[in-house]
C-alpha cells in the first residue's frame, strides 16, 4: 500500500466516513411536509351537500343579505358548475358529504379613541368533510368573511369567501400523497 501523507489520509479517512453515509437533504426549518390526504376524499366521485345553517342574522338583523340558505345556495351552485362531483340527493348515495356552515362567533372589537371600529363577531364559512357511513369528519376547512360597514361590501366579502372555499376544496382535491 502506498504511503499516504497527512492531508491525503484525513481527505481519504472523510471519504470513507461520508461516503458511506446516506445524503441528508436540507429541510427550511419552519417548513413542514404535507401530512397525507384521506383517500377518500381524492377518490370521491359523489357528494351530498348539508346544510348546517346560518347564525349570523341574530333576532331578525341583516347583517348578510340573501337569507339563511345563502351559504348552502352558493356553495352549492360552486360545487355543481365545478362539475368534479355528481350531486347526490341523500346522505347514502354519496362518497362524501360535505357540511356547510355560516358562523359568526362573537369577537374582540377594536376600539379608537373611544369609537369602535369593526363588528363584535368574526363572521366565518365552514365545511367539513365527512365518511357518509361512519360520521367521521375527514377534513375541515375554514374562511374567514372580512367584516365590512356597509351591507352591500359585506355581502361582496361574503361572495369571495365563498369562491375561496370552493378553491380550498380544489387545491386538497388536487395534492397527491
Amino acid at each position: 500500500m502506498p504511503h499516504l501523507n497527512g492531508l491525503t489520509l484525513a481527505c481519504f479517512t472523510c471519504m470513507t466516513i461520508f461516503g458511506s453515509v446516506p445524503a441528508i437533504e436540507a429541510q427550511a426549518p419552519n417548513e413542514v411536509a404535507h401530512a397525507p390526504v384521506p383517500e377518500q376524499i381524492l377518490a370521491a366521485k359523489r357528494v351530498f351537500i348539508s346544510n348546517l345553517g346560518d347564525d349570523c342574522n341574530p333576532r331578525g338583523a341583516i347583517i348578510f343579505g340573501g337569507g339563511p340558505e345563502r351559504a348552502y345556495d352558493q356553495f352549492y351552485a360552486e360545487m355543481k358548475s365545478w362539475g368534479k362531483y355528481e350531486l347526490v340527493a341523500t346522505p347514502a348515495g354519496g362518497d362524501l358529504v360535505f357540511e356547510i356552515r355560516f358562523h359568526c362567533p362573537a369577537a374582540a372589537i377594536d376600539v379608537i379613541k373611544g369609537s369602535s371600529v369593526g363588528p363584535g363577531y368574526d363572521p366565518q364559512l365552514m365545511v367539513a368533510i365527512l365518511d357518509p357511513k361512519t360520521h367521521v369528519t375527514l377534513w375541515a376547512l375554514y374562511e374567514h368573511v372580512q367584516a365590512a360597514l356597509l351591507q352591500a361590501n359585506r355581502d361582496k366579502n361574503f361572495d369571495q369567501a365563498i369562491g375561496r372555499i370552493a378553491g380550498d376544496i380544489k387545491n386538497l382535491t388536487a395534492r397527491r400523497n
